[in-house]
């Protein structure tokens, strides 16, 4: 059974970099909610946050603690970029930004970036556009700035919560140092760090053959694919089988 909105089979469990389908599929996820689950379903302790935060209020916006532990968590993890604004929606945060930002995984620079986990932020930027890694729990993004910025938005307590969290286990995770990215690299696509570059011409028939062999790609060919950061050498096989 394949779901016709993004191409895959129903999802059961997802774990680490690995996706469960209900017929009993394992898929390697290249695509991790366009990386806001990069470092994995389930990372460090923000189901565990997100647990004990449940009775502060999950679904409507009201000011609490957590917002401002949420802009320390930021200022800590971009110290060159000490003011930062929260806002609800990616789309909301965009209309701070000069212009698109560039996206260092496609070999972009500007004054205003994605920020790309593993990649380091190029020199001239001025704003940057934070996903916070905390996979598909919230849609909210942050706009990080030299300079100080407009007024973000107020989340729910346990959203504004479990985000802080998923900042500081970030923190933690690049602190301890990041594996070596694989050496993943073909014909059609470029890598850079965890990141690989789509050039080829035939993207939809690359993505349907990749899935056809476990692993998901993005569904558009202008996201980058997210390598996962460990794997077994059979899986890094079938990632590697797959692109070629």
């Amino acid at each position: 059974m394949i779901n016709e909105e993004n191409g895959i089979p129903p999802v059961k469990r997802a774990r680490e970099f690995k996706l469960y389908t209900y017929d009993g599929r394992i898929l390697s996820d290249l695509y991790r909610g366009n990386g806001r689950a990069f470092s994995g379903h389930k990372p460090g302790r923000t189901v565990f946050t997100l647990k004990n935060l449940a009775e502060h209020g999950v679904f409507c916006a009201y000011p609490s603690v957590y917002g401002g532990r949420l802009q320390k968590a930021l200022r800590s993890l971009f110290p060159e970029f000490p003011h930062a604004a929260v806002f609800a929606s990616e789309a909301a945060a965009l209309r701070v930004l000069p212009q698109m930002p560039a996206d260092p995984a496609r070999g972009e620079s500007g004054s205003a970036v994605l920020w790309r986990p593993g990649l380091p932020v190029p020199a001239e930027a001025q704003l940057l556009l934070v996903r916070v890694p905390a996979g598909g729990f919230s849609g909210a993004a942050a706009v990080c700035g030299r300079r100080p910025l407009p007024d973000g938005d107020i989340l729910s307590p346990v959203e504004a919560g479990v985000l802080t969290r998923a900042v500081y286990d970030w923190i933690a995770l690049a602190a301890d140092g990041l594996p070596a990215a694989p050496d993943i690299e073909t014909a059609d696509f470029v890598r850079r760090g965890y990141y690989l570059e789509y050039k080829g011409t035939d993207y939809v028939a690359r993505r349907l053959k990749a899935l056809e062999a476990g692993v998901l790609l993005p569904p558009l060919a202008a996201d980058p694919a997210i390598l996962p950061l460990t794997a077994t050498k059979g899986e890094w096989g079938k990632i590697k089988k797959a692109l070629e």
